[in-house]
């Protein structure tokens, strides 16, 4: 389920995406995927993805709307349709989005396209990305603002509440078109001008609640000096404040992967960055803590660096039982789940909260991690070193058993798509055709435990 809180004028705020329930997924995927078919059909592109959609956007309504903001562009461009730029990353994925983006209670509307290699495209539109606003005017959409964008490509799009209350503001990550080069664009749009208000080049930017303030923040993670620093991107008075306050990160970090806001036991505010390293390329985590006016880091990085070092991409930091302390995901025990068939990538891992120094790193829960699909499954705590890890009868499967009395407890099985959905198994998340199976020795207790969480 999205976490939310409401925010001015009704809008409804998403902090970040966590899960949904099955159901509500699924019906959820169903509505997108009749979008994603619409929109393809008109563009004519690759196939679109839509994942976790952010509530703050709603997808063109299937009635004439859309094609009417896409004939009022091409009616701009003098008739020539263009290419639409599709988002690689983040939580939207359409070229097109409607927002309030003024907080006037009317929606514009949002499109990203490119006239390069367009056969009667204007020359001097190049190659760039080009960012178009309409608004509807006496009943009709109307372009208000054609912006050139930052880059070639788009990373990511997204708009968020930063300012408390004057509309949406307009977040577009552009990038090369090998994704080697990233730049953010902040803009807020008033009085019918998108304007720039912020341009940085960055790893990773996270929208959340970093300072306790209980409003939707900007924290950006950047280069530097071939060096990574993390930008708090501060509002004063309703409005961006120009100066930032940089805070140079392990000079360690190679790339930034993960960014998560949290909270001490204590209650004290911190950022958990996520990175790879230069020298092992394993992930590791550091600690940016809030004072209440600033952000800083303690002398703590060798520390850090070696008791949160794993190798697994997959294991990126993040409140997995939602007490708003974020967990560092460890393997348990030095290597990964060896089977006699050896087709599967397999290992325990266990989540442990290192935000008290004087406790060090404190377990919080435990679970198998199966790699090949990307999913984490919780585990009752009363089995961790007490099972074990046996081939399936089929390619890929797997069976999890009691390591003293040899009774299996959960299983794996990937069936064939035109086979019915079996009674009593679990789809696994983000897969079509493979189900987790609880056996009969499992008790009504642990199956309240065991649950399944997708990690990309």
């Amino acid at each position: 389920m999205m976490q939310k809180k409401t925010g001015p004028k009704g809008h409804s705020v998403a902090l970040r995406p966590c899960r949904e329930g099955g159901a509500a997924l699924a019906k959820r995927l169903m509505r997108w995927a009749v979008v994603a078919c619409v929109l393809l059909l008109l563009a004519g592109c690759s196939p679109i993805t839509f994942q976790g959609v952010n509530d703050l956007l709603r997808a063109p309504a299937l009635d004439q709307a859309q094609d009417e903001i896409r004939k009022a562009l091409v009616a701009y461009l003098g008739g020539v349709e263009p290419k639409y730029k599709f988002p690689k990353e983040g939580d939207w994925r359409s070229f097109l989005l409607l927002a309030d983006l003024d907080g006037n209670g009317l929606e514009e509307a949002v499109l990203l396209y490119s006239m390069a290699d367009v056969p009667g495209a204007p020359a001097e539109k190049g190659t760039s990305v080009y960012v178009a606003v309409l608004e509807q005017q006496n009943g009709a959409w109307q372009v208000t603002q054609d912006v050139q964008g930052l880059s070639t490509d788009v990373a990511s799009l997204e708009v968020a509440d930063l300012l408390g209350g004057e509309g949406m503001q307009l977040i577009i990550g552009y990038a090369t078109a090998n994704f080697n080069a990233k730049t953010l664009g902040l803009y807020t749009y008033q009085n019918a001008t998108l304007a720039e208000q912020h341009r940085l080049e960055y790893s990773r930017y996270e929208i959340g609640d970093f300072t306790g303030s209980g409003k939707q923040e900007l924290a950006v993670v950047s280069r530097e000096d071939q060096n990574l620093q993390l930008l708090y991107i501060p509002v004063v008075d309703g409005a961006f404040a120009g100066e930032l306050a940089p805070v140079a990160l392990d000079s360690n970090f190679t790339q930034c992967t993960g960014l998560v806001a949290g909270q001490t036991h204590a209650g004290e505010r911190l950022l958990v960055v996520d990175g790879t390293s230069s020298d092992t390329s394993a992930l590791f985590t550091q600690f940016v803590y809030y004072s209440g006016a600033r952000f800083y880091t303690i002398d703590d990085l060798g520390t850090m660096r070696a008791s949160t070092a794993r190798q697994n991409p997959l294991l990126l930091s993040r409140d997995i039982d939602g007490d708003g302390v974020v967990e560092i995901p460890l393997r348990m025990g030095e290597n990964a789940i060896e089977t006699i068939r050896g087709d599967k990538r397999l290992e325990y891992v266990e989540w442990m909260d290192f935000t008290d120094p004087e406790e060090g790193a404190v377990y919080r829960q435990y679970g198998l991690l199966d790699s090949d699909r990307a999913v984490y499954i919780r585990l009752p705590d009363e089995w961790r070193n007490a099972v074990r890890i046996l081939d399936g009868e089929n390619a890929g499967e797997w069976v999890l058993q009691n390591r003293l009395s040899g009774a299996t407890l959960l299983s794996l099985h990937v069936l064939e798509q035109s086979d019915p959905e079996p009674f009593g198994y679990r789809l696994v998340p983000g897969t079509i055709s493979t189900y987790l199976r609880t056996h009969t020795m499992v008790s009504a207790e642990a199956r309240e435990t065991i649950d399944m969480l997708l990690l990309q």
